[in-house]
Formats: structure tokens, sequence, C-alpha cells
């Protein structure tokens, strides 16, 4: 475990770390709760090297309050909102090419979008979980894949959601329209790790984490419909006061997670600085998902610990019996059939 006074240690050596190149982010789902926390906890930590910031969100309101925040924590930065809905592929490779005409490299892709609508379709005939969970991640991850290959030191990227909870594939149900709502987030948080693996075995030079937060107030309840998300709410705000990590707290886990060497690629590439922010005395990397095989993917909680050997097993036998393929075959087939093609 890594406690949080060395994750704080570590955030802020990142000012210092940035000296080769200015960094260059991109924070999805980033006009609320965990992204909101994580994109100024990053603005926080990059004063005094001009960091160039993307933040992407439904919000205009919000996104126009959040950037006055970034503005405010540091004064240096350049902050670009971007209004999106996500659960849509289309709006996904809209922003994608705004982002791609503008920049050369991009050091960090952070992931926090999500919702606990299980009942909505988007217009693309998705169910609007698997496509704000799932989907929009992995076509974010796609797409910019050439940026983050470019990118001089830290190549990342994080994708928040549910580490530690996978479960069994449910290969004949991916959509998850049939199978119960516990079963459809484990599935969706085992076809989350396994993409991972994916990623990091094609483009070896980018690390890449999906990690589960913990208890952090994000307004994603406020999504469920039903009166089962009326129950969760009121549960939420009774017993939220106990239960919720303070926000700064949270943004600090985030921030190591998406900077720290901890989490390294398999291949620095020629700088030999690549995987983000050197390891304070004692602290080790964490545990890969990939185990002999190139790439770096990496599932973990919030205390930056790698998931259970239980669950890092279950996901290594979902590459070896073919799963794994399965899943990524059936994401790629869903793009194309979606964008007509697999990626930009």
């Amino acid at each position: 475990m890594v406690d949080l006074e060395s994750m704080r240690k570590s955030n802020a050596k990142l000012g210092q770390y940035f000296t080769s190149c200015r960094p260059v982010a991109v924070f999805v789902g980033a006009t609320n709760g965990i992204g909101r926390n994580a994109v100024r906890s990053f603005a926080r930590s990059t004063r005094g090297c001009k960091p160039r910031i993307y933040f992407v969100g439904r919000s205009h309101q919000r996104g126009h309050e959040l950037k006055e925040e970034l503005v405010a924590i540091n004064p240096d930065g350049e902050y670009d909102f971007i209004s999106a809905d996500v659960g849509e592929m289309a709006a996904v490779d809209d922003v994608c090419r705004q982002i791609m005409d503008r920049e050369e490299y991009l050091n960090l892709l952070f992931m926090s979008q999500g919702t606990a609508d299980h009942e909505t379709e988007t217009s693309e005939k998705l169910r609007l979980l698997n496509a704000a969970v799932y989907y929009s991640k992995i076509r974010f991850a796609v797409n910019l894949l050439p940026l983050l290959k470019n990118a001089p030191v830290l190549r990342r990227v994080v994708s928040v959601f549910a580490a530690g909870l996978e479960g069994k594939v449910v290969v004949d149900d991916l959509d998850g329209r049939k199978i119960s709502r516990l079963s459809h987030r484990d599935n969706l948080a085992s076809m989350l790790s396994l993409a991972t693996v994916q990623l990091s075995e094609e483009v070896p030079e980018v690390s890449f984490v999906h990690n589960f937060p913990g208890a952090v107030e994000s307004g994603l309840w406020e999504s469920m419909p039903g009166f089962l998300g009326v129950i969760i709410r009121t549960l939420a705000w009774v017993l939220g006061r106990f239960w919720y990590m303070d926000p700064e707290e949270c943004g600090q886990r985030q921030i190591f997670m998406a900077t720290s060497a901890r989490f390294p690629a398999a291949t620095m590439g020629d700088d030999g600085n690549a995987n983000g922010v050197d390891l304070l005395d004692g602290m080790i990397p964490a545990v890969s998902l990939n185990g002999n095989s190139s790439g770096a993917a990496y599932s973990v909680n919030e205390h930056a610990d790698a998931i259970s050997e239980k669950k890092a097993d279950l996901l290594r036998r979902c590459k070896s019996d073919g799963t794994q393929d399965v899943v990524w075959r059936h994401t790629m087939e869903t793009f194309k059939r979606i964008t007509g093609k697999e990626r930009l």
C-alpha cells in the first residue's frame, strides 16, 4: 500500500519532472466528481511548467466554472474545455480530432466518465452504461495512441472504474442486455482490464492503469433511474458523510496513479525517463497484469496496490483461453459498425 503522504510527495515533484517538455493532458468526465478532483490536482502539481490541459464534459456551466478554478490554481497553464456527450462514439471522435489537430504529443489521457443508468440506449444502439464506462474509454485510447507514443516523457492512460471487481466475462452478452446488474458491472470491469492488457501489448511504450477510486462523491447515483435510484441516492446522502473520501485526497491519489513510475511501461524509449516521477525510497513498481508478455497494464485499488492474485489469475485465464481476443474483436467490430472504422 502506498500511503497518502507518499503520494503527495511524489505529486509535488511533477514540476521538476516536466523539464524537457510542456505537459499536455486530456481529462474526460472532468466537470464533476473524480475527474474534477484529478484535473485540479494535476494543475496544482504542474505549477511552473505551463501545462496545457483539455478537459471534457457535458455541462457548459460546469466547464466554465472549472476553467476559472484552474486558472486560479495555476495561472501559467492553458485550459481548453470541450463540451461533448462522450456516450456517443461520434462525439468521442470529434473530440479526438480537435486534440489531434492541435497537438504533436500527449502525456496523459485520464478518463473517469461513467453513469449508473442501466436502462437508456444511445442513438448508436449501445447501452449508455456500456458506452460511457467501456466503449468511450477504449475509443479515446485507440484514437489518441499516436499522440501518446510521441510524448518525450510520461506516456500514461488511466481509466477509472471498478478494478478489483472483475468477474466472469459473459462472451455471448458483452453488451450486457441479459445479465444481472451486479454481473454487468463485473463483466464491464473485466472487459476494461482485458482491453488495457491488449492495448499495452500493442503499444508497449505506453502504460495503462485501470483503477478503483474508493468511495468518492461523484454525482454518479443521480443518473440511476427508478425507485432503486431513489433508495441508492438516499443511502448515499445519509452514509456518504462517513464514507466519502475528501476531494483533495481523491485528486492526489488519482494523479499519483497518473504520473508515478510505480506503473512503468514495458519500453521506456530513448529518453529513459518516460515512466513518470521517480519512485520514492522504499517504493517499488506495482505488479502488472501482463506477466511475462510485453506491455504493462495495471488493475489497482485506491491505494495503488494491484488487485488480488485471484482476480489477476482470472484475467490471465481470459487471455490464455481466447476470451481477451473475443472481447477485443467485439470492441473493434462495434466501433466499425458505428463509425465505419476501428479507429481514426
